[in-house]
């Protein structure tokens, strides 16, 4: 099993999708988990359906089925103290991922939905720690 990367960061202030995105992805461009075409490709997608990536009143996801530069499955999770404002909605969790398949790509964003529902109940799983105790145990034990 390839080991995958978490990264959690709070910030104080997002101004734009595309200030989000940079902050979400600087961890995983570090550490080499993905190529740097990745995020031309997420903000392609961006552009083409941006909207519909706020999966919720407050949940962005930023991702792109851009397997080929992927080199190491990662989640990154940005959370905004001060909302920021896109498409109507009032965005305070960004998570960007990147996978090497496409029924990993499906089952991520499963287990985000459900990461996030728990997260409403549990501040304690912000941090990338907890993050990956929680995908450990829910998603990643048979991988």
């Amino acid at each position: 099993m390839q080991s995958w990367l978490f990264h959690y960061e709070e910030v104080a202030t997002l101004d734009t999708v595309d200030e989000a995105l940079n902050v979400a992805m600087r961890y995983p461009l570090e550490k080499e988990a993905v190529k740097s075409i990745y995020l031309k490709h997420i903000i392609d997608e961006i552009r083409l359906s941006g909207k519909y990536m706020a999966i919720t009143n407050d949940v962005l996801f930023l991702h792109t089925r851009d397997h080929e530069s992927v080199k190491r499955p990662f989640i990154s999770y940005v959370f905004c103290r001060k909302p920021m404002a896109y498409y109507g909605k009032q965005i305070k969790h960004v998570f960007t991922f990147g996978s090497l398949d496409n029924d990993t790509h499906r089952l991520m964003l499963s287990a985000l939905s459900y990461y996030i529902g728990e997260l409403r109940k549990d501040q304690t799983l912000k941090s990338s720690e907890a993050m990956k105790a929680w995908f450990e145990t829910h998603y990643l034990k048979n991988e």
